[in-house]
């Protein structure tokens, strides 16, 4: 049981991580994220990467 909690607080803390250097890096101003500026089929990625997990 343990192994389940540890793998999803490990994606928690990726996440935490990556929102919290694109918020520093946008206070310096830096665009971070180039989300669906390039290719518009970006967004199509959203929903099967949360339906992966």
């Amino acid at each position: 049981m343990l192994p389940h909690y540890f793998a999803a607080l490990t994606v928690i803390l990726l996440i935490g991580m990556v929102l919290t250097r694109v918020l520093l890096l946008n206070r310096q101003g830096i665009k971070a994220v180039k989300f669906g500026n390039i290719d518009k089929n970006d967004f199509l990625i959203s929903p099967f990467a949360l339906f992966y997990f």
